[in-house]
């Protein structure tokens, strides 16, 4: 009986040791019935990212545990294992950062998971601004698209080879001389800039007829590659619209939605006759110019400012397009009398004429047919991103 006694005595003693040692365990190791906690941190604060831009940030938990990352919208933003997100698309998306608690012992996966999430904002990433921008916006199409021009006409030095444009809006060249050029030929088969001659549209030097046409012997240059990707010229369509329909929201002498006005500028030094375009959302009282002319209409270059007074009106974003004349060989004529400036479209299938914008101190049409040969000036523009 006494052994019996010592024997069950010894039997649940050590069966309550085991007890403790493996409750003790399962504390350290866990089990299903009580999975390890994964002590998930991690910051929740919002980000925001620019398309293209990313960040890295880590969650921690304890070194048993699983953590994974998950991103609601991977279309507007990507996260990968280590936690570093990527702006795809402008939009907001949610990235979720979860761990699971494991067994350290066994591996096997104990279903005590925790998750912190945070959000992340895309924007669309700003481009940079060309060089020789200016910053009056305007209204070209019905769909809203907007361009900005170049401070200057465009302008060509063949003893160097290199295109700028004029340091001023109302600069251009009087005369024609076989180095410096600012009324170009219109050369080309399409509207659509291509990447090869003879299928380039665009600009061109000569001064020989027989070389203007679809079937050209003169390399043209693009109208964006002469002063980088992004530069073009505006369409037909664009012109038109640009003085023909535009609603501008703002008020000009009086005149709601102003577009255009004739205008004679710095009649204190230089005087320059040509037009001045109102950019989209300007306002300008009588006050800020020395003559008021007729506004969206013809006027004989009523509408005079000082140099003070202009360049005020360019710093409201205010372009300016000087009647710098036509070139016809190796005359050029009509300076100070009229304006010719291309557009990118051609005129049908008729390979000796494409469009232009023309205007005169009673006259403006921004759909003009001329001839290919003879030189206009070019005005790039850059559209708003």
């Amino acid at each position: 009986m006494k052994k019996n006694f010592l024997t069950h005595l010894l039997q649940a003693s050590l069966m309550c040791c085991l007890a403790v040692l493996f409750t003790a365990c399962d504390e350290v190791f866990g089990s299903e019935d009580n999975p390890i906690p994964a002590y998930l941190s991690m910051d929740t604060s919002n980000v925001t990212l620019k398309v293209g831009e990313s960040k890295t940030r880590t969650a921690i938990a304890v070194s048993t545990a699983i953590v994974e990352y998950s991103s609601s919208d991977p279309a507007i933003a990507t996260v990968d294992a280590n936690g570093t997100v990527t702006g795809v698309a402008e939009g907001t998306a949610t990235i979720t950062a979860t761990a699971t608690g494991y067994s350290s012992a066994s591996g096997t996966k104990m279903f005590n998971t925790e998750s912190k999430s945070y959000k992340v904002t895309v924007e669309t990433a700003t481009p940079p601004t060309p060089p020789g921008l200016l910053a009056g916006k305007f209204t070209v199409n019905g769909s809203g698209g907007q361009v900005q021009f170049s401070k200057g006409n465009l302008r060509y030095d063949s003893s160097s080879g290199s295109w700028s444009f004029f340091d001023d809006q109302y600069q251009y060249y009087n005369g024609y001389t076989a180095t410096y050029w600012d009324k170009f030929g219109w050369v080309g088969t399409t509207s659509v800039v291509l990447t090869s001659a003879p299928d380039k549209y665009g600009v061109a030097t000569s001064t020989v007829n027989s070389k203007y046409g679809t079937s050209t012997t003169d390399t043209p240059n693009n109208w964006g590659e002469t002063m980088g990707a992004g530069w073009r010229v505006l369409t037909k369509d664009e012109w038109a619209y640009l003085f023909n329909t535009r609603t501008t929201g703002g008020t000009v002498f009086g005149t709601a939605s102003a577009r255009y006005a004739h205008a004679e500028v710095n009649t204190d030094g230089t005087a320059t006759n040509g037009i001045i375009l109102f950019p989209d959302g300007v306002d300008i009282a009588n006050s800020e110019v020395t003559t008021t002319g007729t506004v969206n209409s013809a006027s004989i270059w009523g509408t005079k400012c000082t140099i003070d007074q202009w360049t005020a009106l360019a710093a409201k974003g205010c372009v300016f397009l000087p009647a710098a004349g036509d070139r016809d060989g190796t005359s050029v004529y009509n300076v100070s009398l009229a304006g010719y400036y291309w557009s990118s479209s051609p005129y049908g299938s008729d390979a000796n004429f494409a469009y232009s914008m023309y205007f005169d101190a009673g006259w403006l049409n921004p759909a003009n047919t001329f001839l290919r040969p003879t030189g206009c000036s070019v005005r790039l523009v850059y559209d708003v991103q």
